[in-house]
């Protein structure tokens, strides 16, 4: 146990949060932001978890999966005014990079023509698969999205209403849920 820094002092706290990623760290200030005493507790000397950028070889810095802060609901960002604080949400042009030994690559990202004629270099047959790949990401997304927004909203859908529900797209979703929500609180009152 000698290896562990205790603070001399404790003092009392209202929650303590194991792990000061980016997840633990949206906690500790929506709970701070309450008016609770918060701990934040992390076994590296850096905050930030997945959302760290570090230098691996010098000269060489890198995102461990800095990826997911695109993950990050637009209402976090509002909240805790993070565009104030400095955050810019950059895309990256390629969304993986894998060398090979023998000094051929493979990029993954920057649209789909772009990934295909990658993968085309190992193989043409799985080039094509990748098109039909794709389709099937974009209408799984949009199921996706689709139940999201009736999760929500409280909403129980019958699969059937789906296919219907993923071909009116994201806006339309939206404006849907917001209808929805409007609906309710005349209900309510």
């Amino acid at each position: 146990m000698s290896h562990l820094h205790m603070p001399k002092h404790h003092d009392s706290c209202d929650a303590v949060i194991i792990g000061g990623g980016h997840n633990g760290l949206v906690c500790a200030c929506y709970l701070a932001a309450r008016g609770w005493k918060v701990r934040v507790l992390e076994r590296r000397a850096i905050l930030g978890g997945a959302a760290v950028t570090e230098e691996f070889h010098p000269g060489f810095r890198n995102s461990t999966a800095s990826y997911t802060v695109s993950l990050l609901h637009p209402t976090v960002i509002r909240d805790l005014h993070l565009d104030t604080h400095g955050l810019k949400i950059l895309e990256r042009p390629i969304a993986n990079f894998l060398p090979l030994e023998d000094g051929r690559y493979l990029k993954i990202g920057g649209g789909l023509a772009a990934t295909q004629s990658e993968v085309a270099k190992f193989s043409e047959k799985d080039a094509a698969r990748r098109a039909a790949a794709a389709r099937t990401d974009r209408e799984d997304a949009t199921k996706r999205r689709g139940d999201r927004i009736c999760r929500s909203q409280r909403l129980v859908v019958s699969p059937g209403l789906r296919p219907s529900l993923a071909k009116i797209g994201p806006s339309r979703q939206a404006e849907s849920a917001r209808t929805v929500r409007k609906k309710r609180r005349r209900i309510a009152r």
